[in-house]
């Protein structure tokens, strides 16, 4: 048994707005015996949160409705078909406004609500998806037995209320003097999985807290909590938070409504987690509990703390026209570029977040700025086995390399010039390194324009000398192309080891099209294909037509961080 792959997988591109949900990338839930997964949708000020168990799966809250088709394509990219239970807390858009296109998609057994009317247009839609399904209006705990999981479902204590006719969509906190607030009506679902405990709470606010923390089997620790009311304070805040204590905490904010510095501040010790920076997953074994942030904008990026035995993962660093590669194997680490100088600070900070320590080997695949940029902080702060750089220099330094040299220096590191093909073995993977085939050069002072191809040119392009290099796991493949240049391109399309399939392709160049780019991409075929190009000049039209002729998904590193993990037989990506 695999006991701990998460799975994950590729989306679609998605149309640059602001709009965009943060998460846009997925995991499939692990289906194994004595596991269990919560997933909580990364989107922005709504609640959506799937529950997985070897045999079951449970959904509560379904988002906003402006959140519908995302939360339905992605459960379906984690191939869930059916639902057991779906369990909508309350009636706030926030929480029920996919629900009618999440009934509609899949197979719903049984629909959990509230104990309270409302009308909207959010719930005629649900109801008329619904007519066939079973639904029950929780006036009682339930218990539930789901493999190794026991859910406790409580709805309010409050008296049924009728909204008919009420414009209130459930303020912040206090009810009125004469009408409830609907939030109070919330319905709290416990979940405990072996030593694991899990809490959520809806848009419970302060009524429906006080209620809480006098029930026994609600008021004790947890060590998961979804966080009532994203993240907003209340009178009960500090009294729900000392009630429950959590190790985890999460809330589903937005930007225009961040989580409240109050509740921060009662948390204290809990790692809070944001669901408007990315997907949360919560991976359970019955023992030990992990949390992990799928990557957005600002969060960590969701690799293990260790990569597992057997296992491989490559992480595009989401920078903006320029590359940054880590790859890891149980064992070994290197990093392919490394961004610009003002990417220098998050590159580190990335790093440390994944806890790196030690890179085995670095490989500056050319000297421009958006490649070696950010090289002189990886040296400086962490420890760089060997450092590989292409056979060639300039007679002028530019900022870039002077700062690259003078942190290899003060690392007492000698870089390799790479003038023939290195072949590594790290753990299960084998890495080829190939430099350009032209004969050292010294570019002098105000030579090389970065122009678009070099393939007519007599004079060479610092692009043609790029160190390309290629990883085979087990069945799966990559290739890394640095800014390879048409005659770059022509060169090593010409050795066996490149001339073949690859599943996995970062694209040369940024994304640009060249005089080669339909032979690199009908050669290679790749399944996935990754562009680190910026909205100034992003990838080129042609070739996504080329891509999308194969059937390869493409990704644009400018909309965030891209992990690709194999286990040597599948290979999963995904991408902010």
């Amino acid at each position: 048994m695999k006991k701990f792959f998460w799975m994950i997988l590729l989306v679609m591109i998605f149309a640059a707005c602001d709009s965009t949900p943060a998460e846009i990338y997925e995991y499939v839930p692990v289906r194994e015996a004595g596991a269990m997964e919560v997933y909580v949708f990364g989107i922005d000020g709504a609640d959506a949160i799937l529950i997985t168990t070897e045999n079951y799966t449970v959904m509560i809250d379904t988002g906003d409705r402006q959140h519908a088709e995302h939360i339905v394509r992605r459960l379906a990219q984690k191939n869930i078909t059916d639902i057991d239970y779906l369990i909508l807390t309350h009636f706030n858009r926030e929480h029920i406004g996919g629900a009618y296109r999440v009934i509609e998609n899949f197979d719903i057994g049984e629909i959990i609500l509230p104990n309270y009317l409302r009308e909207s247009g959010h719930i005629r839609r649900m109801n008329e998806a619904s007519t066939e399904i079973e639904t029950r209006v929780l006036t009682e705990t339930i218990s539930l037995h789901l493999d190794d999981a026991e859910f406790t479902i409580n709805p309010s204590g409050l008296p049924f209320f009728s909204f008919i006719g009420d414009d209130d969509d459930g303020g912040d906190d206090e009810e009125a003097v004469d009408t409830p607030n609907e939030k109070n009506f919330s319905i709290l679902v416990g979940v405990e999985h072996g030593e694991n405990s899990f809490l959520f709470t809806g848009g419970s606010v302060s009524v429906r807290l006080e209620e809480l923390v006098t029930l026994p089997e609600f008021a004790r620790h947890f060590d998961f909590v979804k966080m009532p009311n994203h993240g907003r304070s209340n009178r009960m805040t500090g009294y729900f938070v000392s009630a429950t204590t959590p190790r985890y905490a999460v809330t589903t904010d937005c930007d225009r409504r961040p989580t409240d510095d109050e509740t921060i501040s009662a948390l204290g010790n809990a790692q809070v987690f944001s669901a408007k920076q990315g997907g949360i997953l919560a991976h359970s074994d019955g023992e030990s509990l992990t949390v992990t942030h799928l990557y957005g904008v600002s969060c960590s990026w969701f690799l293990s703390p260790h990569t597992p035995a057997g296992i491989l993962e490559v992480y595009t660093f989401g920078l903006y026209d320029a590359d940054a590669i880590l790859i890891t194997t149980s064992s070994h680490k290197m990093m392919i570029d490394t961004g610009r100088r003002s990417d220098a600070d998050l590159i580190v900070q990335r790093l440390h977040e994944k806890g790196v320590t030690h890179i085995d080997y670095m490989v500056i695949t050319h000297f421009h700025g958006d490649h070696v940029g950010g090289a002189y902080r990886v040296l400086r702060d962490f420890g760089v086995g060997a450092v590989i750089i292409p056979n060639y220099d300039r007679e002028e330094e530019t900022g870039s390399m002077r700062r690259f040299r003078q942190g290899k220096a003060d690392a007492g590191i000698e870089a390799h010039i790479l003038t023939q093909t290195v072949r590594l073995n790290l753990d299960d993977a084998q890495f080829v390194i190939n430099p350009s085939g032209l004969p050292f050069f010294l570019f002098p002072p105000g030579e090389d324009d970065q122009g678009e191809d070099a393939e007519d040119n007599d004079a060479p392009d610092e692009n043609t000398f790029s160190i390309v290099v290629s990883v085979s796991h087990g069945d799966v493949s990559f290739l890394f192309t640095a800014d390879a240049t048409s005659q770059r391109i022509r060169e090593f399309l010409r050795n066996p080891d490149f001339a073949r399939t690859f599943d996995f392709l970062k694209l040369p160049r940024h994304g640009r099209y060249m005089n080669r780019s339909a032979q690199l991409i009908n050669t290679v075929r790749p399944r996935y294909a990754v562009s680190t190009c910026c909205r100034i000049s992003p990838i080129d039209e042609r070739n996504l037509i080329l891509l999308d002729a194969i059937g390869a998904e493409v990704f644009l590193s400018r909309r965030g961080g891209l992990l690709a993990r194999s286990n040597g037989t599948e290979l999963v990506v995904y991408s902010n």
